[in-house]
């Protein structure tokens, strides 16, 4: 009997939106569903810096693909950074409730590191975030990925072939 042959799945399984102030003010939720479409993606997660906000804004544009992953991308108190993937988007808002509660006090500066900007599907601004979203949250790595297996998440550590961020340049 021959082996049914599966098809390969093209997924960004590591993407930022203009919530991380490192993204382009181009990176609203249409944008980034008219470039995944482009390409030819079948998926991709939308994990930005300590946050999820954008995720729903980025699913109803979606609607009828690509598919839509809701995460984040960590940062630990140890400068470690994983990539947060949830099953939903209430799980992926509660997980950033919980990182938005144990982020420092220390305000962005967008003219340094950029807007972080919550938008709607047309790009219209929601929100900006005032806590600087690029810096350590008050929880370890083993807290951190409890925490995400607690929601129902999965955890893949970010940046495994730099000299920073990884876990295996900080902790060795």
């Amino acid at each position: 009997m021959k082996e049914p042959r599966l098809r390969p799945f093209r997924l960004d399984l590591h993407l930022h939106s203009v919530l991380s102030p490192c993204a382009e003010l181009e990176m609203g939720a249409a944008e980034i569903a008219a470039r995944a479409r482009e390409i030819g993606l079948d998926g991709l997660a939308l994990t930005d810096h300590n946050g999820s906000a954008n995720v729903p804004a980025l699913r109803r544009v979606c609607v009828g693909g690509p598919a839509v992953i809701a995460g984040a991308e960590v940062q630990t108190e140890e400068d470690i950074h994983v990539v947060s993937l949830f099953p939903d988007d209430e799980a992926a808002l509660a997980f950033q409730g919980w990182l938005w509660e144990r982020l420092p006090s220390t305000p962005n500066d967008p003219a340094v590191f950029g807007y972080q900007l919550v938008v709607d599907e047309g790009g219209g601004i929601l929100d900006q975030i005032e806590p600087l979203l690029v810096q350590g949250v008050a929880a370890g790595i083993d807290e951190v990925l409890r925490e995400i297996r607690s929601r129902g998440g999965l955890s893949v550590l970010a940046h495994v072939d730099r000299p920073s961020f990884s876990y295996t340049a900080v902790l060795g």
